[in-house]
C-alpha cells in the first residue's frame, strides 16, 4: 500500500462510527464474559436539569454605546451544556460491585441572551444548544440493605450537535430577525457522577434513583448556516448568495485579499470550540429486566 493511499484512508476514517462500534462491542463482550449476565441487566430512565460550568468568555460581551467616543462592555460567559436532560441507560455487573453501562442522553439547552445597545438601534442575541450524548460508563457501587450508593465515570461523545443563534435588531424605522445554526462536527468530553438508589418494589427489581453529574466537554462545529433573515416583514434570505449565508470552519485557512471570493461557495472561517460543560441534578427509575436465579 502506497503512502498516498494510507493518507486517503486516514482522511476517510469515521471516528464516530469507530467509537460507537467499539463501545457496543466492549459492552457485549463484557456481558458474554459474565455468567448469567443477561439475567442481571438493568435499564434506567432519567430526567434532570444541568447548570452551566466552566463557561467560555464570549468575545465582545454585552455592549452599550453611550456616545461616539464612549463604549461600555459587560462580561458575557456561556456554556451551552446548561438545560434540560433526558437519559436512558443500560447497565450490567462485570465484577462484584462494579458495573459497565452505556447511556444515551439528549440535551435541550437553556437560552441565554446578550444585548448590543447602540445610539440609534438595539440588538439582542439569543443563544441555545442541542446535543445527543453517547457515554460508555464504568460504575462502582456500595450496596446496603435497602439502598445503594454509586459513582461512575466515562467518556462522552456528542452527536448531532447544534448551536442556535437568534439575532433581533430594532432601529428607528426597521426591524430585522436572523437565525443562524452552527452544526456538523463532533463534541468530546468526560462525564462523572455520584448517586443513590432505593428499592420501591418488594421483589427489589425497581429502584428510584437520584444523582449529581458533572460533564466537561466542548463542541467545534464545522459549519454555520443562515436559515432565516426577515426585515420589516420581507424575506431577505432569498436574496443572499451561498457565501453570505453559509460558513465552513477549518483549523487552518489562508486569506488572500487579492482573490475575489466565489459567491457560489461557502465562506471560510477559523474553527472555534464552544463549551458544553455542566453540573446537573437527575432523578429517574431503574428496573432489573430479568430476575435471574437467586
Amino acid at each position: 500500500m502506497t503512502f498516498k493511499k494510507i493518507i486517503i484512508r486516514i482522511k476517510n476514517f469515521n471516528m464516530l462510527k469507530f467509537t460507537s462500534k467499539l463501545a457496543i462491542a466492549f459492552l457485549f463482550t463484557c456481558i458474554a464474559a459474565v455468567p448469567n449476565a443477561w439475567s442481571q441487566i438493568s435499564v434506567s430512565a432519567q430526567l434532570g436539569y444541568a447548570f452551566p460550568w466552566a463557561e467560555n468568555d464570549v468575545p465582545g460581551g454585552s455592549t452599550v454605546v453611550k456616545s461616539n467616543n464612549v463604549q461600555e462592555y459587560d462580561l458575557y460567559k456561556k456554556s451551552y451544556g446548561a438545560g434540560q436532560n433526558y437519559m436512558v441507560s443500560v447497565f450490567h455487573p462485570i465484577f462484584s460491585n462494579v458495573s459497565l453501562g452505556l447511556q444515551l442522553s439528549y440535551l435541550s439547552g437553556a437560552k441565554t441572551s446578550r444585548t448590543f445597545d447602540y445610539i440609534t438601534s438595539k440588538a439582542e442575541e439569543i443563544n441555545s444548544g442541542r446535543m445527543f450524548w453517547l457515554t460508555p460508563q464504568i460504575q462502582m457501587e456500595k450496596p446496603f440493605q435497602n439502598f445503594l450508593l454509586y459513582a461512575g465515570i466515562g467518556p462522552s461523545i456528542g452527536l448531532s450537535g447544534r448551536i442556535i443563534v437568534d439575532l433581533n435588531v430594532v432601529s428607528q424605522n426597521s426591524y430585522s430577525e436572523q437565525r443562524t445554526i452552527l452544526s456538523k462536527g463532533l463534541a468530546f468530553g468526560v462525564s462523572s457522577y455520584v448517586g443513590a438508589t432505593c428499592f420501591i418494589s418488594k421483589n427489589k427489581r425497581m429502584k428510584l434513583l437520584a444523582e449529581i453529574r458533572l460533564t466537561s466537554a466542548s463542541f467545534a462545529p464545522r459549519r454555520a448556516d443562515l436559515v432565516i433573515w426577515n426585515q420589516n416583514g420581507n424575506d431577505f434570505w432569498l436574496t443572499t448568495t451561498l457565501s453570505e449565508r453559509a460558513v465552513v470552519f477549518k483549523k487552518k485557512r489562508i486569506k488572500d485579499s487579492t482573490v475575489t471570493p466565489d459567491p457560489n461557495q461557502p465562506s471560510v472561517a477559523t474553527l472555534r470550540y464552544y463549551a458544553f460543560s455542566s453540573v446537573g441534578i437527575n432523578i429517574g427509575i431503574a428496573y432489573l429486566l430479568f430476575a435471574g436465579k437467586e
